[in-house]
């Protein structure tokens, strides 16, 4: 469940843009003006949204504005954890193809597995 979390995360901020992006088209259509988003209460927009706490009705200006901007920053949240994954497998990789940490003390103390694997050498070379 959780190798399915992120997906899941990242499928649901996708659909949040593609819905952000369509009611912001459909807006544009309904107004016919692309720069009706310039004519919103920036000012007051997060005072606007106490009126939740009371019921009261709030400007939909001011919902744009939080979700414009809750998307934005779940988005850089999401390219943070992005950015930083690709980081994390790789020292994980690395850590991987490195040798056994024993692996050369092993065969300087033991000279019959030492003879062993140089018999082996030798019959290799030979094919």
């Amino acid at each position: 469940m959780k190798s399915r979390m992120p997906r899941l995360l990242s499928l649901l901020l996708l659909a949040n843009w593609l819905t952000l992006v369509s009611v912001f088209a459909l807006t544009v259509k309904a107004r016919g003006n692309v720069r009706w988003w310039q004519s919103l209460n920036w000012s007051s927009w997060l005072s606007d949204l106490a009126g939740l706490i009371k019921l009261e009705a709030i400007p939909a200006g001011s919902v744009w504005i939080v979700w414009g901007l809750s998307s934005c920053l779940l988005g850089l949240i999401w390219l943070k954890h992005r950015a930083d994954r690709p980081a994390r497998q790789n020292t994980f990789a690395a850590q991987e193809k490195k040798e056994p940490v024993g692996l050369h003390s092993l065969l300087d103390t033991d000279p019959v597995l030492n003879e062993k694997i140089l018999r082996l050498h030798r019959s290799l070379e030979e094919i």
